[in-house]
């Protein structure tokens, strides 16, 4: 997935998130070492529990029993709980297309994103993608997050010390803030 993201120019997914998840690791909230499950619920939708480890592995092993089941029922669906970071949807979806498949891939998170005119974090980043197969083989991919920002684009901005355009981020006030290193 990693190795994707960096061909792909998502760097921010990419093996810049190495020391972020061994320190997650170190922390104890990712089993490195977790296997994900998965749980037939019907002919057409399973459950994979990804056991505290990596949602990169627990995504992709819901992926292709997604695309097994549509395969089979025509239609598949797979539901992810007990996982981490998921990286980016978009490597999901493009299986699901390489595989000749309409894919969704979506997520949830912590509340960590302000609602318009609000002052404490509600949302999360909750990331979408949709993948399709187009007859010239180059799939289509659309990947976003509801959030106007990335925590990636902070970090690289305070190494950059580069400050962040106006209206990404407030304060606990309300206020607008620009310097990178002050966003929670």
């Amino acid at each position: 997935h990693m190795t994707w993201c960096e061909e792909a120019g998502r760097h921010n997914f990419g093996i810049e998130r190495i020391p972020i998840h061994l320190k997650r690791m170190t922390a104890g909230v990712l089993d490195g070492k977790a296997e994900p499950r998965l749980e037939s619920r019907a002919a057409s939708l399973s459950l994979c529990d990804g056991g505290g480890g990596f949602g990169y592995l627990a995504a992709e092993r819901a992926m292709a029993e997604a695309i097994a089941l549509a395969r089979d029922s025509g239609i598949g669906a797979v539901g992810v709980r007990n996982s981490n970071f998921f990286g980016a949807g978009a490597y999901y979806v493009n299986l699901a297309a390489g595989s000749g498949m309409i894919g969704l891939a979506l997520s949830n998170s912590f509340p960590k994103v302000v609602a318009h005119g609000g002052l404490k974090p509600v949302l999360g980043t909750n990331p979408f993608a949709f993948g399709a197969p187009r007859q010239n083989g180059e799939h289509l991919l659309f990947d976003m997050a509801t959030s106007a920002l990335a925590g990636s684009t902070v970090r690289e901005h305070i190494e950059m010390a580069r400050p962040l355009p106006e209206g990404l981020a407030i304060d606990a006030q309300g206020q607008p803030i620009t310097d990178p290193s002050k966003v929670n």
